[in-house]
């Protein structure tokens, strides 16, 4: 009794085809299990189970002995007893740490996310390195296989799981083998995965990919009921943070916040400013823009990037922050003056803000950043962030306030970077459209040139 993506049952599939041994096979629906599953492992009611002569043999590493010593001509799977006791012992030892030790590690790494994903990594490469060692240095130091020339039982139990690196690796965007850094572990999964009878027994790559994505995005689902971030449509900031979060691929729930009639929700997990954003993981709130943007990178670490590492780039991540700051500083809030003004005012606010894009414009021209396509690289990062979601207003508040804020050639290196940005496929899915945009903005606009009159 099986289920078909289970290395569990691959296990004693290979066993049984090595042995030349004919079985009535019965696929099981683990979301149903069947009262004959129940009947013969009353115990731990999984799979697979063996039923011979209606005796029920449980537990994969127990029923490939069974079949080895039920099934005595052909293929040995365990050397002889009477002549091999230690490395019939050494070969438990060692198949015991695979289900106890590597296996649920590497089952660790595709459940996860984040620091917990990425400490299961380290844990995985903790144990192969075990096993390279095993394999280099070890009782097993130049066989072909660990039964010798021939595949044995160590091979069978390390051989049926070890393809789901490969396939954890592409769905979880992981590196679990470094090509090369387990040198004799890779040869021997080459060599048993070449064995006609391993290739019969493992289902194809693309069936295990299908199988695994579909897990792997119910776990997802799973992981974003503990992620909420609380925010509003027009938000520059909230804009930020969902940027990021669609950058890092995490699932999450959205909720939008009416900012003139606040939820108790969001007082409660942002009692000090009472804002948006706000993200909440695992019932713990992280507010302000910038703050968050450093939490997620740091809490999603897989995938896409966006600070440098603090260990090798300590220099840039400060000017990064300095340039941040800067923008919600000065640059932001000169923009939202010229919005909020008119007249000599709103004139000087214009002066300020082309003050300001000189600064940039001169970093982009000759700083830090200089040579760059974003100011994270070849990809978006931190200030990228902090800059772009929120440079669209230029464009929007020049319409709806009559005034002229970046004039065509005079900041081209900002206006190259910011098309860039724009041009992003997850900046243009994550910014509203700019009709609904100047939409809201000539209503605000509106209501301050009455406050204005009044």
């Amino acid at each position: 009794m099986i289920e078909k993506q289970c290395s569990y049952t691959h296990r004693v599939k290979l066993a049984l085809k090595l042995k030349g041994v004919e079985y009535e096979y019965i696929e099981e629906d683990l979301s149903n299990k069947s009262s004959s599953l129940l009947l013969y492992n009353p115990i731990h009611k999984k799979v697979p189970v063996l039923v011979h002569n209606e005796n029920p043999v449980a537990e994969s590493v127990i029923i490939l002995q069974y079949v080895d010593e039920a099934w005595t001509g052909g293929h040995q799977i365990l050397p002889e007893a009477s002549t091999h006791p230690y490395e019939r012992a050494v070969i438990r030892f060692w198949s015991h740490f695979v289900d106890d030790k590597l296996g649920p590690s590497v089952g660790a790494v595709f459940q996860s996310v984040g620091e917990e994903q990425k400490a299961a990594v380290e844990q995985v490469h903790n144990y192969l390195k075990l096993l390279e060692d095993e394999l280099e240095n070890g009782f097993f130091k130049g066989r072909r296989f660990f039964g010798g020339e021939k595949i044995g039982l160590l091979d069978i139990v390390l051989g049926c799981g070890s393809y789901w690196l490969w396939v954890f690796e592409e769905v979880a965007g992981v590196k679990l083998v470094d090509s090369g850094t387990f040198p004799k572990f890779e040869s021997w999964l080459r060599d048993f995965e070449e064995q006609e009878e391993v290739k019969e027994t493992i289902p194809a790559t693309d069936k295990l990919l299908e199988y695994a994505k579909g897990l792997r995005q119910m776990i997802l689902m799973t992981v974003a009921l503990s992620v909420k971030l609380f925010g509003s449509w027009a938000s520059s900031y909230t804009h930020r943070v969902k940027l990021a979060l669609k950058l890092k691929g995490v699932e999450y729930e959205y909720v939008e916040e009416d900012l003139s009639n606040k939820s108790s929700s969001l007082l409660l997990y942002s009692p000090i400013h009472k804002k948006v954003p706000v993200l909440v993981h695992n019932e713990n709130q992280v507010a302000e823009s910038v703050i968050i943007l450093q939490y997620v990178d740091e809490t999603w670490t897989c995938g896409h990037q966006i600070l440098p590492e603090s260990s090798t780039h300590s220099y840039e991540r400060s000017l990064i922050r300095f340039w941040c700051h800067f923008v919600d500083d000065k640059l932001g809030p000169s923009v939202g003056a010229v919005f909020q003004s008119i007249g000599e005012e709103q004139k000087a606010a214009v002066e300020q803000v082309h003050n300001y894009l000189k600064l940039l414009e001169d970093e982009l021209q000759n700083g830090f950043f200089k040579g760059r396509r974003f100011l994270g690289g070849e990809k978006i990062g931190l200030l990228d962030i902090v800059l772009g979601c929120g440079s669209y207003w230029l464009w929007v508040f020049e319409e709806v306030a009559g005034v002229k804020l970046v004039d065509s050639g005079t900041f081209p290196r900002f206006e190259s970077w910011l098309r860039d940005f724009e041009d992003q496929m997850e900046a243009k899915e994550t910014i509203p459209p700019t009709d609904k945009l100047l939409e809201y903005a000539k209503g605000l606009r509106q209501m301050i040139l009455s406050q204005v009159k009044a």
